[in-house]
């Protein structure tokens, strides 16, 4: 097999547990994604700063560069984007080839409608196969997709990828299929000889750089994870980078975000873990900001990454504690008004104690909604619903944000009297809680919520129309454990260092009072060295998709939230 020079060090080796328990893999055959690369060394063009977003949760894959034509001409880069499918097969005793060959999964067909006469079943096809060992052909792209859609087994994976330069599609042109056949070593089976057939798909293109200018060109594909056993198994991912000789110099700024555990690399990378944004976990995933400034990939280089299957049994967990409770690198929190007067709440998330003497004493004030506490919160302190009354705050960190609670809940559990297994609460005194004040949701339900608040600098410039999510923020819930299934902000931002203040301008009606109410409101840090890569990004490179994917996380945490709750109140009470 050639190896290619790598543009994009996007190479994805699916390694896999051949003999799990419970069926095994769905599809058998091994992928590689990668790497878009360039068959000379090109020492014209320079890659001046690179984002990618390896999204195993969604099978995708993004990556955004922004190059540099440092002569004064034209340069047009000739480039191809390998998919490599690894397929495994036995060749018989007989001669047929048998490709149903792990615990009786077969084998995709459509690698082999790619490569073999359309007439030919595959059992028949011995010579056919080892006689394409080691060569390509071309055809022209139309051809290429023809193959594809013929086949009952197409999937998106064998698409070519989506490949854009300032704004305009590139097209690919041809396809290359090189094929090669070897023996396995790692692999046995008692019905013949067991072979692994390589397929390298080259979808040939061409790049245009203008003279003395910049480039910004993106590139997304779908990936094949399907690699899993139907239990909690792990699998590994592997990004084989090759540096070679392709652009002039090193990166200047790069950045990796992830779902991921990183891994395998000896190159230095700084790192921001942005809290729990993933479904997978102990602590194997979770977006993790990986970042480097004149990063060079060395020889060889191998990115791995481990991911678990998300966990899909159900089951009703307790919010655990923020390690930091308040937030240290937040300050002078102040607020225009707030009410007066002191109540008791819940000392913490997982008090459900009977006894008044657990509980503490809380007051209206700002500095209730940074100090770490679940169950209390600001709450404006003039006549009406508080529109145009603000709470102010001071970021002494680069922080994503903010992240909030809704309303004003006191104590821990459901928005009803619902317990942790799934019943109505009896009003004996182990639930002494409940049933002096009523369930969590009561109160909660009786005061205002935000609907939208204006967030701004120290020079009242706005940033964003912060939008809430009207929704109970349940301690209890099925699969929804952490901070940030709590959140009912559904756009935070990127800020840097700084005064912000966020202005009430619209709330949700309370059934009882016009008491409007925040709850606790939070930020997730980032890495001083990100901080200073994300400062200097005055264009948007980086802030701009990281944004998006951070608010597209929320809002999908949003819906899951409302179809919990939607789902519990009819079962239990038969409402919507």
């Amino acid at each position: 097999m050639k190896k290619f020079t790598s543009l994009f060090f996007v190479v994805f080796l699916f390694c896999f547990n051949v003999f799990c328990d419970d069926g095994g893999t769905r599809y058998p055959e091994d992928w590689t994604y990668g790497n878009i690369y360039v068959k000379e060394p090109n020492d014209k063009i320079s890659l001046e700063r690179e984002f990618m977003y390896v999204n195993q949760q969604d099978n995708e894959v993004t990556a955004i560069f922004d190059f540099k034509n440092t002569v004064n001409e034209k340069v047009v880069v000739p480039c191809a984007f390998p998919v490599i499918v690894t397929v495994p097969f036995v060749v018989k005793e007989d001669g047929s080839i048998l490709t149903r060959v792990f615990y009786n999964i077969e084998s995709s067909r459509l690698p082999w409608k790619i490569i073999l006469p359309p007439s030919k079943d595959v059992s028949d096809c011995k010579e056919e196969i080892f006689a394409l060992d080691r060569k390509l052909t071309v055809m022209p792209i139309a051809e290429y997709v023809e193959k594809i859609k013929k086949s009952s087994s197409e999937k998106s994976e064998y698409a070519p990828c989506l490949i854009e330069q300032d704004g305009k599609n590139v097209a690919v042109k041809t396809v290359g299929i090189e094929t090669s056949v070897k023996k396995s070593d790692e692999y046995t089976s008692n019905e013949g000889d067991f072979y692994e057939l390589n397929i390298v798909i080259h979808f040939f293109h061409e790049l245009v750089f203008k003279p003395l200018s910049s480039s910004k060109l993106t590139v997304s594909y779908k990936t094949s994870t399907l690699k899993r056993s139907y239990k909690r198994d792990e699998y590994e991912v592997s990004y084989d980078i090759s540096t070679g000789g392709t652009w002039k110099g090193a990166i200047k700024k790069f950045m990796l975000l992830t779902d991921s555990r990183f891994y395998g690399t000896e190159s230095e990378f700084d790192h921001s873990y942005l809290g729990d944004f993933s479904g997978y976990e102990d602590g194997d995933g979770g977006l993790v900001l990986y970042s480097a400034e004149n990063y060079k990939p060395y020889e060889d280089e191998i990115f791995k990454f481990s991911v678990r299957r998300i966990y899909d049994e159900g089951g009703c967990f307790f919010c655990y504690d923020r390690e930091t409770g308040e937030q240290p690198f937040v300050k002078n929190i102040k607020s225009s008004s707030a009410l007066g007067g002191s109540y008791s709440i819940a000392k913490n998330d997982l008090d459900f104690s009977s006894k008044d003497e657990d509980l503490v004493s809380s007051t209206y004030g700002a500095y209730t909604s940074f100090d770490g506490m679940l169950n209390n919160g600001w709450v404006e302190g003039v006549k009406g619903d508080g529109i145009g009354e603000w709470i102010e705050f001071t970021l002494t960190s680069y922080a994503i944000g903010p992240f909030a609670t809704n309303g004003l809940r006191r104590f821990s559990g459901h928005k009803k009297g619902i317990s942790m297994y799934d019943s109505k609460y009896e009003p004996d005194e182990g639930y002494y809680l409940y049933t002096k004040y009523g369930p969590a949701g009561k109160i909660w339900s009786s005061n205002n919520r935000v609907k939208t608040m204006l967030l701004s600098d120290s020079n009242g410039k706005k940033i964003a129309t912060l939008s809430f999510a009207d929704f109970f923020p349940e301690i209890c819930s099925e699969g929804l454990t952490y901070w940030s299934n709590l959140n009912a902000v559904k756009n935070p931002v990127l800020l840097d260092k700084g005064t912000y203040r966020m202005t009430l301008e619209s709330v949700y009606k309370g059934d009882k009072w016009d008491d409007t109410v925040l709850g606790e409101v939070w930020f997730v840090p980032v890495s001083d060295k990100v901080a200073k890569i994300l400062s200097e990004d005055k264009d948007g490179f980086f802030t701009v998709p990281l944004t998006k994917i951070i608010q597209n996380d929320v809002s999908k945490r949003e819906e899951r939230m409302e179809m919990v709750n939607k789902a519990r109140n009819e079962r239990f009470y038969g409402e919507d």
